[in-house]
């Protein structure tokens, strides 16, 4: 579905030239000729997107309000993310609000509308993780409260992963704690749509995620079908939590959850100007109690035992709100 959204946007461009909306003869010179060109094109939208059956025809009508940037345009699109019916023409819109990085009145028209639908959470996956996309190419962050919220709150894999990327665009602190929780819990404690496997070969390296990945498929992969695949989502999905982590830090050595949390406990007090708290660690969970005793560090109100990236992290960390 994303695929063939993608290729009425392809089209559409290709078509911008044709839909442009010429001033009536007498008009008199507009204050504000961008605000006017937009309203204009909103008008041209009006006449002719209910006429239209053809989704890459639709997309052309949508293309057209994006060429030009303005509150007017972007609210236009927005209407149609939230209070259109059709599918594909929701997934066109969510896609279309990202094109509106400047000026600043577009970009927080358009992302507003984005925001909007998250909040609603009525939405199918696909409409969601475009909304999510979007709001990661418009920087908007006053959606970074939502986004911390959908991190820890897991769901489709593909979205998770959207999500993640989309926080390292934001750029903000604030979705740091909900980025820890994320890492501490992944990969061996892979949790998909139709169960989660945990597995411990006591294994180095990838051991673990291989033999997860192969007890989800023995349990699991007869419900998806084969259009999903956990390998190629876990490579994905740990990359962009590294890549987030590194543009939010600032800091290209973290690799690891446990060199994050050792990046934020020695920022604490400068964290805590913004809000945010390191999430405390999870007091004995299943990897602590079979893995202990083998010299790992103690944090705060842990028992002993080694600390293993990948487990499950504790529930109800503060992620703190900020400014």
């Amino acid at each position: 579905m994303r695929t063939r959204t993608l290729s009425l946007f392809v089209v559409a461009a290709a078509a911008l030239p044709a839909l442009g909306v010429a001033a009536r003869a007498g008009d008199p010179p507009p204050a504000d000729p961008l605000e006017a060109d937009a309203k204009a094109k909103v008008a041209y939208f009006d006449k002719y997107a209910g006429k239209v059956k053809d989704d890459a025809k639709y997309g052309e009508l949508v293309m057209d309000l994006t060429s030009t940037s303005h509150p007017v345009t972007a609210d236009r699109i927005g209407k149609v993310l939230n209070t259109d019916f059709d599918e594909e023409h929701r997934l066109i819109a969510a896609a279309a609000l990202g094109e509106f990085k400047k000026p600043v009145a577009a970009r927080d028209t358009a992302g507003k509308h984005l925001l909007d639908a998250l909040l609603k959470d009525k939405f199918t996956v696909d409409v969601t993780d475009s909304c999510v996309d979007s709001i990661g190419k418009l920087q908007y962050l006053p959606a970074w409260e939502k986004l911390s919220e959908m991190l820890l709150k897991g769901g489709d894999p593909w979205l998770l992963v959207t999500c993640v990327r989309a926080a390292g665009r934001l750029d903000d602190r604030r979705l740091l704690p909900a980025l820890l929780e994320l890492w501490e819990r992944s990969p061996v404690g892979y949790s998909w749509e139709t169960g989660e496997v945990t597995v411990d070969t006591g294994t180095a390296g990838d051991g673990d995620q291989k033999a997860a990945e192969a007890a989800w498929h023995a349990k699991y992969g007869n419900k998806v079908g084969g259009k999903k695949k956990p390998p190629v989502m876990l490579k994905a999905y740990l990359q962009e939590i590294i890549k987030a982590v590194r543009n939010i830090t600032d800091d290209q050595a973290i690799e690891k959850p446990s060199q994050l949390r050792k990046w934020m406990e020695d920022r604490r007090a400068e964290l805590q100007k913004l809000g945010v708290d390191v999430p405390r660690k999870k007091i004995g969970t299943k990897g602590d109690e079979e893995k202990g005793g083998k010299g790992g560090e103690k944090g705060e109100g842990e028992k002993g035992g080694k600390e293993k990236d990948g487990e499950e992290p504790a529930k109800g960390g503060k992620s703190g709100k900020g400014q």
